[in-house]
This record gives structure tokens, sequence and C-alpha cells, in this order.
């Protein structure tokens, strides 16, 4: 009984067996010991493990390679959209900047032509108290001349005096509404601001 029990453990152990030799040696065959099975079982178990170890590393490479390829492509759309979000801003800015600056000059050309319509408005007002003024010292001197000629004609001096008053308060007033119109857009502002002149000037 114990015979069967060692030639299992010499088979698991990779060894012939007793009876093995005996017969191979009866029967003067050269045959390749047990233990070329083993050997070769062996070879392709390894073989085996070394194949799926490769495959198992061609995978992980190719992996590695997949997740740095979508990295890449990422990082470059990332830097595309961001890229081209820095070119709009820019164009906003610089067409912000272009109505800004637009909207300066138009103020500023306005301010100078509005100043140089009030200076050539103030010259003519002042030219035109020049001529009034003028106007009344040439009446004062016709006064006094007419004083030194005597009392020959004083009905006709006194018609002739009425009448240059008239025209003179005609032209005083024509003055004044011109002057109101130039210088005030608003009637109703322009008749409240010259209203005390015309009422000295009447």
């Amino acid at each position: 009984m114990r015979l069967p029990l060692i030639t299992r453990s010499r088979r698991r152990s990779g060894a012939c067996p007793a009876w093995h030799s005996l017969i191979n040696f009866d029967l003067g065959k050269s045959v390749t010991p047990c233990s070329s099975s083993s050997s070769s079982s062996s070879s392709s178990s390894i073989s085996s493990i070394v194949v799926v170890v490769v495959v198992l590393h061609v995978i992980v490479i190719v992996l590695v390679v997949v997740v740095v390829v979508v990295v890449v492509v990422v990082v470059v759309v990332v830097v595309v959209v961001v890229v081209v979000v820095v070119v709009h801003v820019v164009v906003i800015v610089l067409e912000v900047v272009v109505v800004v600056v637009v909207v300066v000059v138009v103020v500023v050309v306005v301010v100078v032509v509005v100043k140089v319509i009030m200076m050539m408005m103030m010259m003519m007002m002042m030219m035109m108290m020049m001529m009034m003024m003028m106007m009344m010292m040439m009446m004062m001197i016709d006064d006094t001349d007419e004083l030194d000629y005597g009392d020959d004609n004083d009905d006709d001096d006194d018609d002739d005096d009425d009448d240059d008053d008239d025209v003179f308060l005609m032209m005083m007033m024509v003055v004044v509404e011109v002057v109101k119109l130039l210088l005030f857009a608003d009637g109703d502002k322009g008749e409240d601001a010259m209203a005390a002149p015309t009422d000295t000037v009447l």
C-alpha cells in the first residue's frame, strides 16, 4: 500500500518511479526521462505569463499615450479659446476707446465753435454800442449847433427834434430786438433779461 504513495509523490516531484526504470532497463530502450513533460508544461506556463505581461505592458503604454494625446488636445483647445476671448476683449476695448475719442473730439469742436460764435456776437454788440454812442454824440453836436444859430425858426426846429427823437427811439428798439435775438435763443428769457434796458430807453 505504500508503493503507490511513493510513486505519486515522486510523480508530483518530477522524478521517475522505480518500476518505470526497471521496465526501461528490461526493454533496453532509451526513453526520455519523466521530467521532460513537467519541464515542457512549466515552460509553456512561463511563456504564457510572459505573453500576458507583455500584452499588459503594451495596453498600459497605449493607454498612457492616449491619455497624453487627450491632455495635449485639451490644453491646445483651452489655449485657443483663451486667445480668441482675449482678442475679442481687446477689439471691444479698442472700439470703446475709439468711440470715446470721437465723442470727446466732437464735444471739443462744438465748444470751440460755440465760443467763437459768442465772441463774434460780443464783438458785434460792442460795435453796435459804439455806433449808437457815436450817433448820440452826433445828435448832441447837432443840438448844440442849432442852439448857436438862434431862435429864428423855433417851430421848425421843434418839429425836426421830435422827428429825430422818434427815429432814434425806433433805432434803439430795433437794436435791442436784434441783440435779444442774437444772444438769447429762448424768447421768454430774452424778453425778461432785456426788459429793464428797454424800459429805460423808452
